[in-house]
């Protein structure tokens, strides 16, 4: 059976074995480093020029595992959050916020992805290479940033012209949430999402620039 296939026996399969395997890796810490040195070996600078999802590695198959929308998805996501040490800055760099965000919402964990990293989350996951890039990654897809993008559209705007067409942003999704179209959330005390009343509950904590600069 391949991780590729998507139909029900196969899921079926998908969740015995990865439930297999999260118990095994859990209790056991040869087959935890054994699983670790397969499937997250270090990370090189070639891993990350495309997403975590693609390719044929065991790490991007079973990151496409965790995409799916059975049992497997969420056993695929256990079972690769042990393999990281449950660091969920490890999980990050080898998944990408993207397709770990469910994991931790689910686990209350979300108030913890802007942690300063620690040595150890270093040491034996990237190489050399892949340090002289790590800069240029985007931790939302888990790959480099595509470059050449132009000229940015907010450059030649004035302060004025900015904070206009943020407010038009703010009203357009407040309308959006009032017609139940989307429901926009922060991160609660326990880590977990929470349902915000309106657009401006998600910049309340951000620092006021003219406070920041008349203190200066």
């Amino acid at each position: 059976m391949k991780l590729t296939q998507n139909n029900n026996s196969d899921s079926d399969l998908l969740s015995t074995y990865f439930g297999s395997a999260l118990k095994l890796c859990t209790a056991s810490k040869q087959a935890r480093r054994y699983c670790r040195l397969k499937i997250i070996p270090p990370l090189i600078a070639a891993d990350v020029v495309r997403r975590p999802d693609e390719g044929d590695s065991l790490r991007n198959k079973v990151v496409r595992v965790m995409m799916g929308s059975a049992l497997s998805k969420d056993l695929a996501s256990e079972f690769m959050f042990v393999l990281c040490k449950r660091s969920v800055s490890r999980l990050i760099k080898y998944t990408g916020l993207g397709h770990s965000a469910g994991l931790l919402a689910n686990s209350g964990l979300l108030g913890q992805i802007n942690l300063p990293r620690s040595s150890s989350d270093s040491e034996d996951s990237e190489t050399e290479d892949y340090k002289a890039v790590e800069d240029k990654i985007n931790p939302v897809t888990g790959c480099l940033k595509p470059e050449n993008l132009g000229v940015s559209p907010l450059e030649n705007m004035s302060e004025e012209q900015k904070e206009y067409e943020a407010m038009k942003l703010v009203n357009a999704m407040s309308k959006l949430m009032e017609t139940g179209v989307v429901k926009p959330g922060t991160i609660g005390d326990d880590g977990r999402p929470k349902a915000i009343s309106h657009m401006l509950e998600l910049v309340k904590d951000f620092p006021d620039k003219e406070c920041d600069s008349e203190s200066d």
